[in-house]
């Protein structure tokens, strides 16, 4: 039981993480490069190429990004945030007990002397319930709506005594953080079959041009029995060690979270990752649009006004501290292979707190040009 609680945390932590990072908006009088797709040239070297990527753009868009499919015929090397083994044979329960290994390093004293009274009062259906006693009405009706929105009620039902349109507010504390990203990606995958006609369920856009480049080096394979090498090698930019900097990074909040774990403090990081989600899965058609224009800055502020995003933009270990790391990678990668690099949108443009690589490449002479 401990160890669901510990997972609590970190969703609760992650529903402030949600996409790639701080999104900013530009500064003021900062001529900064604006576009999501870019080609990348120094003298000497074949172009290489960069994608600006965000969690809420279907994968299938892929084949429509001007030139994309015909540049991954070409490409030697793909660049993402993950390897493309992580990326399409995620090790999940290795990532996630390496995760809770290091959450259970701070100080749960207070969290296991109050478990038992939390799990009781929102399970008590006696009198009245945690979410109506630590919420306003107003916050109580948002929650109503955002239940009645993702029909939570169907699916937890199931788990609680109590049936009917209240029933979500006797079930676990877990259990609706744990379902908030499940039914946004529903919702996502609707919007794209119902408007775009797409076939597939909503998948990341880097997660299917990793998938595009490994069917493109199974099929080099059965060509060249003889290579050894891919002809796509894949390279993750991020050390293995990045989503142990990020908990160190959030240390305070956890430290909070576990110092003063209460049955209220709980309600209100369940609403507040509700709204989170809801306000996300309503934007969809306006980052689907943007997104296709091409118009990246336009996109960073959008997401920029999204509620909660104060809580995660401006992070050095997200942003500042991955963009110089990648940055000791990529010279020589463009150098030594003809590079498609996919990383999130914020990390190849600039933002008040930080520099984008696209920018970092320019002032050691490369020449950027946008394509979308």
């Amino acid at each position: 039981m401990k160890t669901r609680f510990l997972r609590l945390i970190l969703i609760a932590v992650s529903v402030f993480t949600t996409g790639a990072a701080p999104l900013a908006a530009q500064q003021k009088g900062q001529k900064a490069l604006d576009g999501v797709f870019f080609k990348i040239e120094k003298k000497g070297q074949k172009p290489s190429y960069a994608l600006g990527t965000v969690h809420y753009v279907h994968g299938e868009y892929m084949h429509e990004v001007p030139g994309l499919d015909s540049i991954l015929g070409t490409i030697t090397c793909l660049a993402a945030e993950m390897s493309m083994e992580e990326m399409i044979h995620p090790n999940q329960q290795a990532t996630m007990a390496s995760i809770i290994t290091k959450l259970q390093g701070f100080d749960s004293s207070k969290l296991e002397r109050e478990m038992p009274t939390v799990m009781q009062e929102f399970l008590d259906t006696t009198g009245i319930d945690a979410y109506t006693r630590y919420l306003t009405p107003q916050q109580l009706d948002s929650l109503d709506r955002i239940i009645a929105y993702f029909q939570v009620n169907d699916k937890v039902a199931s788990m609680s005594t109590v049936q009917g349109e209240k029933a979500y507010r006797y079930a676990l504390p877990f259990v609706l953080p744990s379902l908030w990203q499940s039914l946004t990606t529903s919702k996502f995958s609707q919007f794209y079959k119902d408007v775009r006609g797409y076939t597939s369920d909503y998948k990341l856009l880097d997660l299917m041009i990793a998938m595009k480049a490994n069917e493109l080096n199974e099929a080099y394979a059965v060509e060249h029995p003889d290579k050894q090498q891919p002809r796509i090698m894949s390279v993750g930019l991020d050390s293995i060690n990045v989503m142990g900097a990020f908990i160190d990074s959030q240390a305070d909040l956890i430290d909070l979270i576990l110092n003063d774990f209460s049955t209220k403090n709980l309600v209100q990081l369940i609403y507040r990752g509700g709204r989170a989600q809801y306000e996300l899965c309503s934007r969809i058609p306006q980052i689907d649009s943007i997104y296709r224009s091409g118009k990246g800055n336009e996109l960073i502020d959008f997401l920029d006004e999204m509620p909660e995003s104060e809580r995660v933009y401006g992070n050095d270990v997200l942003i500042n501290d991955r963009n110089r790391y990648w940055m000791t990678q990529l010279p020589q990668l463009m150098k030594d292979h003809q590079t498609l690099i996919v990383v999130g949108l914020a990390h190849l443009l600039n933002t008040p707190g930080s520099e984008g690589i696209l920018s970092m490449l320019q002032k050691q002479g490369y020449t950027v040009t946008r394509i979308l």
